[in-house]
């Protein structure tokens, strides 16, 4: 789904093509890093599933680690790229975990 997105723009390096639009829908409207937070889903739940949880937390760590050190360079890039338009979109969703997303539809729910 977030290959699809992406279309041409998906690299598996911090790369911005000449012509690279922000993306802001589909799974982008609700995480700025949806391929990111699928990696936490599945590390999460290699960590639950882990008979040695010492393993498990020390994996864990070091994932957060470097998925945190990547998205900060890849937020400067956008920002530097994009400008005010990154700016809004950063302050409208959450970076991995949907918290807005999940709160807005609480309410949406709870005023039905």
């Amino acid at each position: 789904l977030v290959h699809r997105e992406l279309g041409r723009y998906f690299s598996s390096t911090l790369v911005l093509r000449n012509d690279h639009k922000l993306i802001k829908s589909g799974p982008y409207a609700v995480v700025r890093h949806p391929m990111y937070s699928s990696y936490l889903l599945l590390f999460l739940g290699s960590f639950l599933i882990s008979e040695n949880w010492c393993i498990g937390l020390l994996g864990m760590s070091i994932i957060l680690t470097l998925m945190t050190l990547r998205v900060g360079k890849e937020e400067a890039m956008l920002l530097n790229r994009f400008g005010s338009e990154y700016e809004v979109y950063r302050n409208s969703t959450d970076m991995f975990i949907p918290f807005r997303y999940v709160l807005r539809f609480a309410k949406t729910r709870s005023a039905s």
